[in-house]
């Protein structure tokens, strides 16, 4: 079951955007393009006059961004949920127009940042991810600090955590999926018929069974599993989703393009189960 952990998200945040690495912080003089300061939780501009420019990461008014409408039951999971979070960025100069400028300038650094690291791994050994995905969902400006000394943004986004589904397949383990992989298992069935040509029954003559897996477009996996799939060969694959792990042999017969996820490019792989 999951839960959100806010207070642990936004520490992660706020620990990648510190990381001296991405150049974002600390601020040694005004002007250097970085920020002074970058606070957890909501602020007010007002009280930090001689701060600026500085961030603060909270969540938005409704951070919970999942509607579930069943519930949980007794046997059942909720293996993922999605939570939002806001960074808000102030910039001050004497002139709105610089303001603005500068303002612009931090909402690429934060936003460039952010998208290097979409699982919020810890940023110096790059482990512990805090979410299985996450995008950039907006990125608005303060309307009423428009034309302003001060001037300020909002940037949204989302975060998928939870337990997710992998797949370890070509030689490539931990390939994490984008969305909920798709089995189908299908029977094939022939008509039996007695003396008076009425149906009386169906008789099973083949039964195929096979997976659907969307992955991020990786040149190297997609181009290996291309190899696989020309080669005929009977492989094994292991899909491991949050509740345990299946072990399947069969033949990659399908590579397609899937879906965008916040314009990622996809590949669906179609494998079937060879008894």
């Amino acid at each position: 079951m999951t839960s959100p952990d806010y207070k642990g998200d936004i520490d992660r945040i706020i620990k990648i955007l510190k990381h001296t690495a991405n150049g974002l912080f600390p601020a040694v003089s005004i002007g250097d393009g970085k920020l002074r300061k970058i606070l957890f939780g909501e602020d007010s501009y007002k009280i930090n006059d001689d701060s600026f420019p500085y961030a603060v990461v909270t969540t938005p008014t409704r951070p919970f961004a999942t509607q579930d409408r069943f519930g949980i039951g007794d046997g059942s999971a909720d293996p993922q949920i999605s939570v939002q979070y806001v960074i808000k960025v102030f910039a001050k100069e004497g002139r709105p127009q610089k303001a603005e400028e500068l303002l612009y300038g931090f909402i690429n650094k934060i936003v460039t940042i952010l998208k290097a690291n979409p699982r919020l791994k810890e940023p110096a050994g790059l482990t512990d991810p805090k979410c299985i995905r996450s995008f950039i969902l907006d990125v608005v400006p303060i309307p009423d600090k428009r034309g302003q000394e001060i001037q300020g943004a909002e940037i949204l986004m989302q975060c998928q955590i939870g337990s997710g589904f992998t797949i370890e397949i070509a030689g490539f383990s931990g390939v994490s999926l984008v969305s909920k992989p798709v089995e189908r298992e299908t029977e094939i069935t022939e008509n039996v018929y007695d003396t008076a040509r009425m149906r009386k029954t169906v008789s099973p003559i083949a039964e195929i069974h096979v997976f659907f897996a969307e992955i991020e477009y990786v040149e190297s996996i997609v181009s290996a599993l291309r190899t696989q799939k020309r080669n005929r060969a009977i492989i094994s694959t292991t899909l491991t989703r949050p509740s345990g792990a299946t072990v399947y042999s069969g033949k990659i017969v399908e590579i397609s393009n899937g879906a965008g996820f916040d314009q990622l490019e996809t590949a669906v792989i179609q494998f079937e189960v060879i008894h």
